[in-house]
């Protein structure tokens, strides 16, 4: 057992030092696949060398600044983490070779029945202007949504909340910027979208 605070502070920073290493190890063993060619590799290790005297000392400072204050406030650094790691599983994921949409899980307002749709979308022009079909001009939207639909497949219509151009817009004006029309969800997760003017 540490006899001094002294010791006491000596065993809390090698605490901070396992669990840097600890987490920087997890780092590397989830992100590995992330890590690039080993073309791209060579091209960073050789812009290394080409760094000067200085700039290297400025990263082993960095380094070693980042280390120390790591060491010092480790326990808030784990909570952090654990937050981060909670809360992030629970909002939508994508891989980096994945789309992402504009409709996400907060958007989405009710589950839809694609023929109900149809019926309420008809357009009407008495100039012929737009052809009679559902969605008008933008039928072939909703045609090729539909045909990415798979039996357990579930169709959402969304809104997203959109924002002001200008912060100092008043509150009461319009949102702008606010897209809705409807998704497909597949395992709680958004696959297909397809962008109209819908209320």
């Amino acid at each position: 057992m540490p006899d001094s605070y002294l010791d006491w502070f000596l065993v809390y920073l090698a605490l901070g030092v396992a669990c840097f290493l600890f987490l920087r190890l997890a780092v590397y063993i989830i992100h590995r696949k992330e890590s690039p060619f080993v073309w791209v590799q060579e091209v960073m290790a050789a812009f290394e060398k080409e760094k000067s005297t200085l700039d290297r000392i400025k990263k082993a400072c960095t380094w070693a600044g980042t280390l120390a204050l790591f060491c010092l406030i480790w326990p808030l650094a784990i909570l952090i983490a654990l937050h981060a790691l909670i809360f992030e599983k629970q909002a939508p994921y994508y891989r980096s070779d994945e789309p992402i949409f504009k409709c996400q899980k907060e958007s989405l307002i009710k589950q839809v029945d694609p023929l109900e749709i149809e019926a309420a979308s008809y357009v009407t022009d008495p100039l012929g202007r737009v052809p009679s079909v559902p969605f008008g001009h933008l039928q072939q939207g909703w045609i090729n949504l539909l045909a990415q639909l798979e039996p357990t497949d579930q169709l959402w219509s969304f809104k997203t909340k959109g924002g002001a151009d200008q912060p100092s817009l008043p509150k009461y004006l319009k949102s702008r910027n606010v897209n809705s029309g409807f998704a497909i969800i597949r395992k709680k997760k958004v696959v297909a979208e397809f962008i109209c003017d819908w209320n």
